[in-house]
């Protein structure tokens, strides 16, 4: 065995430091779940709406939970929220009760704006989805069993034309592939088509997503300031033409159009002093590479856009 000691040498306070980012990674998906089962239940709602001036105890956020335990729910609230206090997620105020017991309560803490629905977007439904059982799948081992509708019974893993006894992404890496071609048998896009649950969870993140960062991108850019068409091409459930603050092309003579594919001919129609954002379209096609670029790449297309719209 190899002594780092002999081929690091470390002083005092980055042994200190080495030796606490190694725990807080071994620990690296503790505050991740703990985060979507706050959002899930809707912790961080109940605090945004009391206000930053009304700080609630676990007991009467508890008490908004739909549960038939509410003195063990509020016990579970109270964990929840230090951790979540402890990174600066939720604030808390630590109060001396009559009995000397100290008591907490949480307010709302900045990051909470990107976390709630809000109309400046929220990032909420994006953690859910990068955490939802589907993802996090691609990181286990394939089951020893698996279940074929086709015969209706259960036949080995192996005769299934799957991954067995490692995980997706460790096999990939080994033997080649894509996770998610080993776990599922199709590719991302095509996934999305078979599984309405995702499917829904995935274009609502995008969205949540796209209004935060078009409203992160609008607030400092002026580059669409003189632009008289705005293209946005797929752009998924269109949530960056609705966004608020594009409606100044909602009103002529300023146009904003959602292109849909295909789109051939783009680059020789594009109209002059127009603009094209978002080449992808995650919700109604499942692969640009092969229908629209033609072995090129998403890049290269823009650009082609761009000096056509010149």
């Amino acid at each position: 065995m190899l002594a780092t000691n002999d081929v690091l040498q470390l002083t005092a306070e980055e042994e200190e430091e080495a030796c606490a980012r190694a725990l807080q990674l071994s620990c690296g998906a503790v505050l991740p779940m703990v985060l979507k089962v706050a959002i899930e239940l809707g912790l961080l709602e109940i605090i945004v709406k009391a206000g930053p001036a009304t700080p609630l105890s676990s007991e009467e956020i508890a008490a908004q939970l739909p549960s038939e335990n509410p003195q063990a729910a509020a016990a579970s609230v109270d964990r929840i929220l230090r951790l979540l206090a402890a990174n600066k997620i939720v604030g808390c105020i630590v109060e001396a009760g009559a009995d000397d017991r100290r008591s907490r309560k949480y307010c709302m803490a900045p990051i909470c704006k990107y976390l709630t629905e809000n109309e400046d977007g929220s990032l909420a439904t994006l953690l859910l989805l990068h955490h939802d059982k589907v993802f996090l799948d691609l990181w286990y081992s394939a089951q020893s069993l698996w279940y074929d509708d086709k015969v209706s019974h259960l036949v080995s893993a192996t005769n299934a034309g799957v991954f067995y006894g490692r995980h997706y992404l460790k096999g990939s890496v080994l033997d080649g592939g894509l996770p998610v071609m080993a776990a599922y048998g199709m590719s991302p896009f095509d996934y999305l088509g078979t599984d309405p649950r995702f499917n829904k969870l995935f274009n609502e993140a995008m969205r949540g997503h796209t209004v935060v960062i078009v409203n992160q991108l609008l607030r400092t850019y002026g580059g669409f300031d003189d632009v008289k068409v705005l293209v946005d091409v797929g752009g998924g459930v269109g949530a960056t033409l609705c966004h608020p603050r594009h409606d100044h092309f909602q009103t002529p003579p300023h146009q904003g159009h959602q292109l849909r594919p295909p789109a051939r001919h783009l680059r020789s129609t594009t109209p002059a002093r127009s603009a094209l954002i978002d080449p992808f379209d995650h919700k109604h096609q499942p692969n640009w590479k092969d229908e629209l670029f033609s072995g090129g790449s998403p890049l290269t297309f823009m650009f082609g856009c761009r000096s056509a719209a010149r």
